[in-house]
């Protein structure tokens, strides 16, 4: 028992998210992550913008953009955590906190949306650049639209 508490104080001592949480329920503040959806509309505005973009870029395989996004959203949440610091530790604003908090979520979710599409696209190219391989001199224009999988064994009798 005592190890699985372990377990879960290190999970949440790692994720600054889940930390900002526990905090404010020991403050005896509830972030009340469950019940209140409530954001505010240009916060709300930049995640839907931002989700179709993500989805454009999923789809049509851009990996530069979608690193893009990644890193700016990592930006996005490194200045969120800062400003939830500064709320938490100097302010002493917990309803401020929770929204804070609430919000993160938010973007943690995208950046995992990001960080999946991104992973879909090099899973995509590498089978796509595995597919293209075809003999020295010969063109891979006939192997364009098949799925083919195949072993090279080397020259023959060798």
């Amino acid at each position: 028992q005592w190890a699985s508490r372990v377990n879960e104080a290190y999970l949440v001592l790692k994720s600054p998210l889940k930390r900002a949480e526990y905090l404010l329920r020991l403050l005896g503040h509830d972030p009340q992550i469950e019940h209140n959806t409530a954001m505010p509309p240009d916060f709300l505005m930049r995640q839907m913008e931002l989700r179709e973009a993500v989805a454009e870029a999923r789809q049509g395989g851009d990996a530069d953009a979608l690193d893009h996004m990644h890193r700016q959203m990592a930006k996005e949440m490194k200045a969120q955590h800062e400003a939830l610091a500064a709320t938490l530790d100097q302010r002493n604003d917990h309803a401020r906190g929770a929204e804070l908090v609430r919000q993160l979520m938010f973007q943690e979710k995208l950046l995992h949306e990001i960080d999946n599409a991104l992973e879909t696209i090099e899973h995509r190219d590498g089978i796509m650049a595995l597919l293209q391989i075809s003999e020295p001199g010969e063109s891979t224009a006939p192997h364009e639209h098949r799925l083919a999988v195949g072993i090279d064994l080397g020259p023959p009798n060798s």
